[in-house]
């Protein structure tokens, strides 16, 4: 599929297999196809994951705001839609913070920013989205310590496969 990240031919696709062939399995391979999958099996019926809860894995500030209300602590944080948002959070929790994007994965385009020198080069590389595009960054207070990182399998209830792991080099 071209533009494959952006195209609606998934979508239309999916649709027209499914008159079709009326699968009952939608699998996302990729964690960026999460939430896709999810619209796809609410629009056709299909058990499994839905939108709302892949989006609650998949949006950072989400996450934290339903954490949150479930009495886990959570670094401070905010969305970003601005550079200045990120200077306002600067100012108000001091430096030691971690822009990223909200729906990212894989550290990709994150910044751990230590201090203004570090700042500023991130303002000034365009990291940011047209105007027309807000939110798509997340701001937090860095947590120093080691970043433990779980993956695994749940079926019927039961873990099935469970990996831990530890960054290095962070």
């Amino acid at each position: 599929v071209d533009h494959y990240e952006r195209s609606g031919t998934v979508e239309r696709l999916a649709v027209e297999l499914h008159r079709e062939y009326q699968f009952d399995r939608v699998v996302a391979v990729s964690e960026y196809d999460l939430m896709r999958a999810g619209r796809i099996r609410d629009a056709l019926g299909i058990e499994g994951q839905s939108y709302d809860s892949a989006r609650a894995f998949r949006d950072k500030v989400l996450m934290k705001d339903l954490a949150a209300a479930g009495g886990i602590r959570v670094p401070a944080y905010r969305s970003v839609e601005t550079p200045l948002d990120v200077l306002t959070f600067v100012e108000e929790h001091g430096f030691g913070i971690v822009l990223k994007p909200r729906l990212g994965a894989g550290a990709e385009a994150t910044y751990l920013i230590r201090d203004a020198a570090q700042l500023a080069r991130v303002l000034d590389s365009a990291v940011f989205p047209a105007a027309s595009v807000p939110d798509m960054f997340e701001v937090e207070t860095l947590i120093p310590g080691p970043m433990y990182h779980v993956d695994g399998f749940v079926e019927d209830g039961c873990i099935t496969s469970l990996w831990p792991s530890v960054y290095l080099n962070l």
